[in-house]
């Protein structure tokens, strides 16, 4: 995602599967001083030490009942950007019901809604 919430890359994963075993790939593309940010649920060495070999900056609050790490509160803040790009994509039925029968088509749909969606809310250039 970009700091404006809008994706890079979109990738399907099965449906029971969770989130966290496939986020060590995510990251992987992260730059030097990039801000990689996610829940508690993404608290692990795996996805802070990927993160952190090109020398991203992880913001990611601690698990309760692991070592505290610190982080940015104000970065992570901004993590409701990817929230509410999501919750945009999901207001098109097709994709928030999974009625598609193929996965090809419902990425095929997904990448659709997604172009949509950043269509409508494109990104906003700061100058200063």
């Amino acid at each position: 995602m970009t700091a404006e919430g809008h994706p890079r890359v979109i990738r399907l994963t099965p449906g029971q599967a969770g989130d966290a075993p496939h986020a060590p790939d995510l990251p992987a593309g992260a730059k030097r001083g990039r801000v990689v940010t996610g829940d508690r649920g993404y608290d692990s060495a795996a996805i802070g030490g990927r993160a952190r070999g090109p020398r991203a900056r992880v913001v990611i609050p601690s698990q309760r009942g692991r070592r505290v790490r610190r982080y940015s509160k104000a970065l992570y803040k901004g993590r409701n950007v990817v929230e509410r790009f999501w919750s945009k994509v999901k207001q098109y039925r097709r994709v928030a019901t999974r009625y598609d029968k193929l996965d090809t088509s419902y990425l095929a749909f997904l990448h659709l809604a997604a172009v949509l969606v950043v269509l409508k809310h494109p990104l906003t250039v700061h100058t200063t």
